[in-house]
């Protein structure tokens, strides 16, 4: 005999089997249970209490399942919104509405916003390779003159190297300074 037939005819008996917390089979019975069939579950101990483990597990994931559905089953205000708003996408776009461009009176005032923010530099900073360019300003007091020592001192005993704005950061007197005018 196998233990699922074992298994069985025990539970046909109204012998109910369960696994302990230390994973031991543990028998209930209203009756007590024939010598035979007491002989047949010891003969199949460890293989009926794989059987009863499997049905654990299998009972565990039944419950996750129809958890896992019940939650996702339940309203969720943000997926509605994201699916209104795919769904409006998608009907504008068959009716022909969306890939336009703007007017081009949009696109060059964002350009000249983009412009005037890609030409802003800071009041100073350290590369000395780094020349201000056509155009740039100061992002602190938008002047355009900016000044670097001619011959930077790197090891910080005079003017360090880089640039600065000579409305924030004048140069000091008497110092031999390269200046542009942007």
């Amino acid at each position: 005999m196998s233990a699922a037939a074992a298994l069985a005819r025990a539970e046909a008996a109204g012998v109910r089997l369960v696994l302990d917390a230390g994973g031991a089979v543990r028998m209930r019975a209203s009756v007590p249970p024939s010598p035979a069939l007491l002989a047949d579950l010891r003969q199949h101990r460890e293989a009926v209490a794989a059987l009863l483990l499997e049905r654990e597990r299998a009972a565990f994931y039944q419950r996750a399942m129809g958890e896992a559905a019940q939650a996702l089953a339940a309203p969720d205000p943000d997926l509605a919104a994201e699916r209104a708003a795919t769904a409006a996408a998608m009907a504008a776009e068959a009716r022909g509405e969306h890939g336009h461009p703007l007017p081009a009176e949009a696109h060059q005032r964002d350009l000249a916003g983009l412009r005037g923010s890609a030409m802003q530099r800071p009041p100073s900073w350290a590369d000395h390779d780094d020349r201000p360019g056509h155009g740039c300003r100061c992002s602190r007091c938008s002047g355009r003159l900016w000044w670097a020592a001619q011959l930077p001192s790197k090891d910080c005993t005079g003017i360090g190297p880089g640039w600065c704005c000579a409305t924030c950061h004048p140069a000091p007197p008497g110092a031999a300074t390269t200046e542009v005018r942007t």
